[in-house]
């Protein structure tokens, strides 16, 4: 009777084993992660049995619980150091939180145990990538591509090449990438970019078409499409994809900015005027904007609006001398901050130049001076700026008290440099 109960009880307790393992994974399965977690750390509490602690790996990273799942990898690299898949997750967790100085550590070790894994190669450089690191990158990179000259390395190659402003070898991924699978948007997009930076815009236009023969309502490569006739001068074809992007919803300010210069290039001003005038009323500080809609209205049926156009167009090319004066000024005190007196009276005497009825700057150039120990020029500077001074009568609000101090403060050092002048030529 006893081993009955014994062999019922044994039964039952392995039965209750398996049955919270089977409840764990069913929990995990229908993302009851709380549930999950309580039954996992009631079995962990005298068992420290590596598959649970995996399973509380996988909750804590559904969970967003980063940290705590790098914990429990961190016990399971401990009890087994050669475990490349402990190495790995514990590098993609560290990825994840942005400590990519670690991620890359913890590659590296898994790279140790296989360094011809094309998977860790790839991956280490994915991290340098992610890293700002395009030199290292390269080199996993140019390894992975020795081993499988497939669209992902070539792609990924091309991309290094391109943070790393070696032009023709991106050009030249790019283009392996595009043999590879000629429907990747962003390796021809990229490309016919690079292209025309280079002013290749016939082979640009080629991979434009290209792609557009695959997707014809890409917006983006529409744009870029229509942006690569208007630069060689084939404006029907550039409006008409552009007026393609308008039908499919596109009311972007590239569009309607280059609908505008089409229409300007063709002479049909007043089509023009709609569109520029729209374009800059986003860009108000584009000169080309505001000259071509200035321009259109002029040889329209509103010249004097036309005018207004140009003459903002002036003000954009032609800087306020007064704020050139005011950046001037604050170069020159910031000189001046560091006694680098000759740059500071460079910068000050350039804001004199640009705004001559700015009256408080010839007292600074005459403070800059006497702080160079030059008496005479600085002499010279505050009697100028004396010869400023207003009718005392005429101020007396606040900010033109401010102003008199100003000339009191200039009296009395002339008089001091005075006095210091007269007792030096009695010494002498």
């Amino acid at each position: 009777m006893k081993r009955v109960i014994i062999g019922l009880f044994g039964l039952c307790f392995v039965s209750n084993i398996f049955g919270q393992a089977d409840s764990i994974s069913f929990l995990i399965s229908n993302y009851d992660y709380k549930r999950a977690l309580e039954l996992v750390n009631i079995k962990l509490h005298d068992n420290s049995e590596p598959d649970l602690l995996y399973t509380k790996v996988t909750i804590f990273k559904a969970i967003h619980k980063v940290d705590s799942a790098i914990n429990c990898l961190e016990k399971l690299h401990q009890q087994d150091t050669f475990s490349v898949k402990y190495i790995v997750e514990l590098a993609t967790s560290y990825q994840t939180l942005g400590n990519f100085k670690k991620a890359i550590d913890y590659m590296n070790r898994a790279l140790q145990l296989q360094e011809n894994n094309l998977f860790l190669i790839q991956q280490t450089g994915m991290m340098h990538y992610l890293a700002n690191n395009y030199t290292n990158a390269l080199e996993y990179y140019s390894t992975a591509y020795k081993i499988d000259a497939s669209f992902y390395n070539c792609s990924q190659m091309a991309k290094t090449y391109d943070k790393l402003e070696m032009t023709d070898s991106a050009i030249l991924y790019f283009q392996k990438s595009l043999e590879n699978n000629s429907t990747d948007f962003y390796s021809a997009h990229r490309l016919a970019t690079l292209l025309f930076k280079q002013l290749k815009a016939d082979e640009a236009l080629l991979v434009t078409e290209n792609y557009l023969i695959y997707d014809s309502i890409n917006l983006p490569m529409l744009r870029l499409n229509g942006q690569l006739y208007f630069s060689i001068e084939e404006y029907d074809q550039s409006l008409l994809n552009f007026d393609k992007c308008v039908a499919l919803n596109d009311s972007s300010d590239f569009t309607i900015r280059h609908l505008g210069y089409n229409y300007y290039k063709k002479e049909h001003y007043g089509k023009a005027v709609e569109y520029l005038e729209k374009a800059y009323a986003s860009d108000t500080l584009n000169a080309d904007l505001c000259y071509m809609t200035g321009v259109s209205y002029i040889k329209g049926i509103y010249p004097y609006r036309g005018i207004d156009y140009l003459n903002k167009t002036l003000k954009i090319i032609t800087p306020d001398p007064q704020f050139i004066a005011a950046i001037y000024q604050i170069i020159g005190r910031v000189y001046a901050d560091l006694s680098s007196f000759d740059n500071a009276l460079t910068m000050y005497q350039n804001a004199y130049r640009s705004s001559p009825k700015d009256t408080l700057l010839p007292f600074k150039i005459a403070r800059i001076y006497d702080r160079m120990n030059n008496h005479g020029l600085a002499v010279k500077y505050y009697q100028i700026f004396l010869t400023l001074r207003p009718d005392k009568k005429e101020n007396s609000d606040a900010k033109e008290g401010l102003q008199l101090s100003y000339f009191d403060y200039t009296i009395k050092r002339l008089n001091e440099i005075n006095e210091q002048q007269f007792w030096e030529s009695k010494e002498k």
